[in-house]
């Protein structure tokens, strides 16, 4: 759920347009009667109460300059705070009930299975260290996260490869999971 603050007051789940314009983004995450994070931006704001109406035309949209405003920095009292997530808390209730309500009878069943468990022997996770620790440190320390998959399989072929022809009799699930 999001709240954000206007001149008029406080409103629940404005459109983006008005979160932009408005003084306060608070994003409250939740699941039934728990929230379980809150984004907070008080924002501030254009504060035209020393500025001069009597030479503005109407008509035209003004250009205002930067010394013909002030900004107002807007801040959240602590009790208004907790006040606002005591009173969303009901409103996340109610989404998430109808949220279960729409989606729970389409939810599929859970499909169950068996982890099956490599056998290792020790030796591939030996003969890994000794061939490709720099290797896979290089990669660790230096590729990012999406980067990183593909360079790690790289060397899962490679060691698959190097082992085979040093005649060594490791499964490919063995080096795949000792890299």
């Amino acid at each position: 759920m999001r709240i954000g603050r206007d001149e008029k007051g406080f409103k629940i789940n404005p459109p983006l347009s008005k979160l932009d314009s408005g003084s306060l983004d608070f994003l409250l995450v939740g699941s039934g009667d728990e929230v379980m994070m809150i984004e907070l931006a008080v924002k501030a704001t254009k504060d035209f109460t020393n500025f001069d109406l009597s030479n503005l035309n109407l008509g035209i949209d003004a250009d205002l300059k930067d010394d013909e405003f002030e900004w107002k920095i807007n801040e959240i009292d602590e009790n208004e705070l907790i006040d606002l997530i005591k009173e969303s808390i009901p409103l996340i209730k109610n989404a998430t009930e109808n949220y279960n309500k729409a989606f729970l009878p389409l939810k599929r069943e859970v499909d169950n299975f068996e982890i099956e468990e490599i056998k290792k022997s020790g030796e591939a996770d030996s003969f890994i260290l000794n061939n490709f620790k720099d290797k896979i440190f290089s990669i660790l320390k230096g590729l990012s996260k999406s980067e990183r998959g593909s360079a790690l399989d790289n060397i899962v072929e490679e060691a698959i490869t190097l082992s085979k022809d040093k005649g060594f009799q490791f499964g490919d699930d063995e080096v795949k999971s000792g890299v």
